[in-house]
């Protein structure tokens, strides 16, 4: 667990710095040790939506929807979907 927060706390860090690529990779190796790791699915959406992946985005975002439904989660999913012009998907949710 210590792990865990320790490479969480580096990927914030990283990302509010603009370290994108960073701090992904921080949070794709905590998702090899803990793949049910919703914050680490929903800090990987919003760095992927920054660099304008917007697929892996919403990827992440869904699976961490599918995790731990929450607010969040939809809110992400629906900004990316209206982003790319996907203006039905962003009302159904």
């Amino acid at each position: 667990m210590r792990q865990k927060r320790t490479k969480s706390e580096q990927a914030i860090t990283l990302a509010m710095k603009n370290r994108w690529d960073e701090a992904a990779q921080l949070n794709r190796e905590i998702l090899e040790i803990f793949p049910n790791e919703v914050d680490a699915y929903n800090r990987l959406g919003i760095l992927y939506a920054k660099q304008r992946a917007y697929t892996d985005a919403i990827e992440c975002f869904e699976i961490a929807q599918s995790l731990e439904p929450s607010a969040s989660s939809l809110h992400n999913v629906g900004l990316i979907y209206y982003e790319t012009g996907q203006f039905d998907k962003a009302a159904e949710i």
